[in-house]
């Protein structure tokens, strides 16, 4: 760009967010007995046909008979967690399979990176990896940030953040039931203790475990 006195200037280019989400079918086994392995093994491709009415930008790939990955890129953070706001609503509307209705359950796990220049893709994947083991014991949408230049998480910030999340009140709960999987019933509530940090996203148990732990916050 051509700046005062025709001297070029440069602007600085905005900082793009590069998301993956790993998109998982929770339930495979108990429709794959229903269904049988043959169409059990295509219900991926109706999944992935949805995701691409509700995400149109995103590079959608089929990896395996049960994970979709969905990756797209944003100016803005928030888009990720829209995003899996958007594909929650609409995967939660069943399926016509051969003209019976199912619900396929998806659970979700991503990963968000600040990016300039070169994209640190394999890091990406591996932190939406992570994410996806959170989401399967949660049983909730976990997204976690690569952080620039490191990808440890620094342990004493979050527990000092956690202190003042206790502080403030910004814990809540979500219940979680328990499904036999044979019987097709509920049979049990799970009471988890849920906390999304104004930079990190979704907490994650383990790490608030440990934190409250070295914090001496407990019993609090």
């Amino acid at each position: 760009m051509t700046g005062v006195g025709g001297v070029s200037t440069i602007l600085p280019r905005p900082v793009a967010w590069q998301f993956l989400i790993l998109a998982e079918i929770e339930n495979f086994g108990v429709l794959r007995r229903h269904l049988g392995r043959p169409r059990a093994d295509t219900m991926i491709v109706d999944v992935a046909a949805r995701i691409g009415t509700v995400l149109s930008d995103a590079r959608i790939v089929i990896a395996g008979r049960d994970m979709i990955e969905i990756a797209f890129e944003s100016e803005a953070r928030l888009a990720l967690d829209v995003a899996i706001a958007a594909l929650e609503a609409a995967l939660d509307q069943p399926f016509d399979i051969d003209g019976e209705l199912h619900r396929i359950h998806v659970q979700f796990g991503a990963a968000a990176g600040a990016t300039i220049g070169d994209r640190d893709e394999v890091h990406l994947i591996e932190e939406a990896e992570r994410a996806l083991a959170d989401a399967r014991s949660e049983r909730v949408a976990v997204a976690r940030d690569v952080n620039a230049g490191a990808a440890s998480i620094d342990r004493a910030q979050l527990a000092s953040d956690l202190t003042i999340a206790i502080d403030t009140e910004e814990l809540f709960l979500q219940y979680q039931p328990k499904v036999h999987l044979r019987r097709q019933e509920i049979t049990s509530v799970e009471a988890l203790v849920r906390w999304k940090h104004a930079t990190r996203g979704w907490s994650y148990r383990a790490i608030s475990s440990r934190s409250r732990r070295n914090r001496g916050t407990s019993s609090r």
